[in-house]
């Protein structure tokens, strides 16, 4: 393989590896935030200052949606169908769920995902 042919190789690798992993780490703060959220409350913060727990998990939710994004844009996850399986896990949930509601407003949840 030519060395020119390697290099553009290796560099996409290197992008999809860096994207992949930042998908990774946003999900795992935003587990860490539901987490302090379980044990300490949503509207609790850090005894010496910062953002509610409420407002950290908002924000590592949007960190998230970032993320996939670029994913997105990088044409390694297609959003329309992640919305559609989102909208599927909706409504396929909820039988498992005892103390949510069942029914969801028609315009699905995840009509907000058509991010420009």
């Amino acid at each position: 393989m030519p060395s020119e042919i390697k290099e553009v190789t290796g560099k996409a690798a290197r992008a999809r590896s860096e994207r992949l992993t930042l998908l990774v780490e946003e999900a795992a703060e935003i587990v860490q935030a539901a987490t302090k959220s379980i044990r300490f409350g949503l509207t609790s913060g850090h005894p010496t200052g910062g953002p509610a727990n409420d407002s950290a998990l908002e924000r590592e939710c949007g960190d998230l949606l970032s993320a996939l994004r670029r994913l997105h844009d990088a044409g390694e996850v297609d959003l329309d169908r992640v919305c559609e399986l989102g909208n599927q896990a909706l409504s396929g949930k909820s039988a498992f769920m005892r103390h949510q509601p069942k029914r969801h407003k028609e315009s699905g949840f995840f009509a907000w995902c058509r991010i420009a």
